[in-house]
């Protein structure tokens, strides 16, 4: 038994007393798929493989959703009510498309890995010591992978939009290209290549993990957004790390400017 959301309806079936009598059918959703053979397949999702999100809905018996934060080609980003621990957090419900549940699994491999770092490291929970988000939890629900992260507030790119694109004071460049930094070190350290860009997020926090991938293992020929994608990428010469020094330095170009 799944609870779908406080708006959904229930739809009755036949009896057992009624078998002997007219035959009565199910309604029909209005975006029900079906297979080659006319089964019926699971209503939860809309034909571009994303779940279906429900204002109330409950995740995994446990997470309420509350409203939509955002929407990517991976899937959604919402604003969840943890009612075990009662706090809300950011829930991340990946499509159901193959290339996108091995990202996102390699993409967990990654946080995890972080997350023994910032533990070996001792380091404190509000990101000045280890500038980078938590995943608090992982898991698969209703065949989409979802994970679970602190909630934070606005990006680098919605804190120009507020400046009316005019750049910010250098002082405030400075403290938030220490804390990138920072949180580069780390991401180096831990053999990973991030790819950064202005969704990252004043007090900073290095966040999304989805295009990232080990230094060594299996890269992407096709890797980081476009206005921030270093020559060797563009060249197609092979890459590393400083490709996030790269971006990097574009972030930092665009703040001031």
């Amino acid at each position: 038994v799944y609870f779908v959301g406080r708006t959904t309806q229930k739809h009755k079936t036949s009896s057992p007393s009624d078998q002997n009598g007219p035959k009565r059918t199910l309604p029909q959703f209005p975006n029900e798929k079906k297979t080659s053979t006319g089964e019926a397949l699971p209503v939860f999702d809309d034909h571009e493989n994303f779940y279906n999100v429900i204002k109330h809905d409950h995740i995994a018996y446990r997470f309420e959703v509350i409203s939509l934060l955002g929407k990517g080609s991976f899937g959604q980003v919402v604003l969840a009510l943890d009612h075990m621990k009662g706090k809300q957090v950011a829930l991340k419900i990946i499509r159901t498309e193959s290339r996108f549940a091995k990202q996102a699994k390699e993409e967990i491999r990654i946080l995890e890995t972080l997350r023994q770092m910032r533990e070996t490291n001792k380091a404190d929970t509000d990101g000045r010591d280890f500038p980078i988000v938590q995943l608090f939890e992982h898991f698969t629900f209703r065949k989409h992978i979802c994970m679970t992260f602190e909630l934070l507030s606005i990006n680098l790119y919605d804190l120009l939009k507020l400046n009316k694109f005019t750049g910010l004071p250098r002082d405030r460049v400075r403290r938030i290209s220490f804390q990138l930094l920072k949180a580069l070190y780390y991401v180096e350290k831990a053999g990973i290549i991030h790819c950064l860009h202005p969704e990252d997020r004043d007090c900073i926090k290095l966040i999304d993990f989805g295009s990232s991938c080990f230094k060594k293992g299996p890269t992407y020929p096709y890797i980081q957004s476009r206005f921030y994608r270093a020559p060797e990428v563009i060249l197609r010469l092979g890459y590393s790390q400083p490709i996030d020094i790269w971006s990097f330095g574009c972030l930092v170009a665009e703040l001031i400017n």
